[in-house]
């Protein structure tokens, strides 16, 4: 399935509090289809103070708690600004960001930009078309393809 995106420029009012609010009454598989169907793939404003960064090859993750306590993990996809690079542990943060899936107490940013308090509506900054490829989503696929390209040439090896 193709990752969904929203038009540019359109940047949702829902609350990740909103979100994970799906999973109040809700079995998991019943508040899955819910979050499927009306939030992955909006554009969303959040705010917080970073408490964690996690570098990797293709991307860094930030995570921090929004004003109401929700777990935010934002994905920086590289090339990114180099305002990023500069950003350390317990530095405030706005940025804008697509959802790319919500569990029970977070929200799954990717696609993520900074934006200074106010600036919502310069969305044009937003590299949607830097979108990795498929390979370059994370280090795990990148193994995986790894291993299945060795697996490949060690079967061949056997027809000699």
């Amino acid at each position: 399935m193709p990752y969904p995106t929203k038009k540019l420029g359109e940047i949702s009012n829902v609350l990740p509090k909103q979100m994970v609010s799906a999973f109040v009454g809700n079995p998991p598989v019943q508040a899955k289809t819910v979050i499927d169907k009306h939030y992955i793939g909006l554009w969303i404003k959040a705010s917080g103070k970073i408490e964690s960064i996690h570098l990797a090859l293709n991307y860094t993750t930030f995570s921090f708690r929004d004003k109401d306590g929700i777990y935010i993990s934002a994905n920086f996809f590289k090339p990114m600004s180099g305002e990023v690079s500069l950003l350390n542990k317990d530095m405030p943060i706005n940025l804008i960001g697509q959802v790319f899936n919500v569990a029970e107490h977070m929200v799954v940013l990717d696609y993520c930009e900074l934006v200074q308090e106010g600036e919502e509506s310069a969305i044009p900054q937003l590299r949607v078309i830097n979108k990795p490829k498929w390979w370059e989503k994370t280090s795990v696929q990148m193994i995986f393809l790894l291993g299945a390209i060795a697996g490949i040439i060690g079967l061949l090896s056997l027809f000699k």
